[in-house]
């Protein structure tokens, strides 16, 4: 049976990811009132913390918003298996309980099949997939955040925003760097080639990004382009 207050999010749009909790957030705020809003690391604590975390109660709230993300537990890596199979269990435990006061969002890069908290979430949360932007939804979205800081654009500076490959953190904090350095005015493609990086110079920064953040994956993925590069 599907629970409304548990959210799994996953895919390599951090951006997305994160506008979605956002999302879910001002929703609760708009049917509840004031939300407590609490990120735990579910990496750094053992199943009971991580359970007496989860059944706390907020005596100044109505409602409580817990989120996780990227926990080793919703992964494949066989690090620290024991105590990811003790914090799987607790989520486990806990999503077997009464949750009217509290909302559960978890997210992870990939989708593992093979593990047994992966398929519970595919039951009975509400699961959604965030892919990376494509060029076009980047090219609405970039007109939408020059539009919104009074930031004329053409349409080939647009093109060269959606068609550049880096991710849209990056091109939120360009957009709003290069507001900032016309005061709002009209922003050419000379302005914005000055600024934007080449991707392929910035995949050393993906790479230690990845490592520091135990991302298999990606750390790989970010090693094998500087390969291709000659680096």
């Amino acid at each position: 049976m599907k629970k409304e207050q548990v959210y799994f999010l996953w895919g390599d749009e951090s951006y997305l990811i994160d506008k979605e909790i956002k999302d879910i957030h001002t929703r609760l705020r708009h049917n509840y009132g004031e939300v407590e809003l609490l990120y735990l690391d579910g990496d750094e604590m053992s199943g009971r913390q991580l359970i007496e975390n989860l059944q706390f109660t907020s005596l100044f709230c109505e409602q409580r918003m817990v989120v996780i993300k990227k926990p080793a537990f919703l992964g494949k890596g066989k690090r620290k298996a024991a105590r990811n199979d003790e914090l799987r269990k607790a989520v486990e435990e806990f999503l077997l309980q009464d949750m009217e006061d509290q909302t559960l969002v978890l997210t992870a890069e990939e989708h593992d099949n093979s593990n047994p908290l992966v398929k519970i979430l595919d039951r009975q949360a509400t699961v959604l997939q965030f892919k990376q932007a494509s060029p076009q939804y980047i090219t609405k979205w970039a007109q939408e955040e020059c539009k919104r800081r009074g930031l004329k654009a053409s349409a080939e500076v647009i093109n060269l925003l959606s068609r550049s490959g880096q991710d849209m953190y990056y091109l939120e904090n360009l957009i709003e760097k290069l507001s900032l350095m016309t005061m709002g005015g009209s922003l050419t493609v000379q302005d914005l080639e000055e600024e934007l990086e080449n991707k392929e110079e910035t995949r050393v920064f993906a790479l230690t990004d990845a490592l520091l953040n135990r991302n298999l994956r990606s750390a790989f993925r970010a090693y094998n382009q500087l390969l291709e590069q000659g680096e």
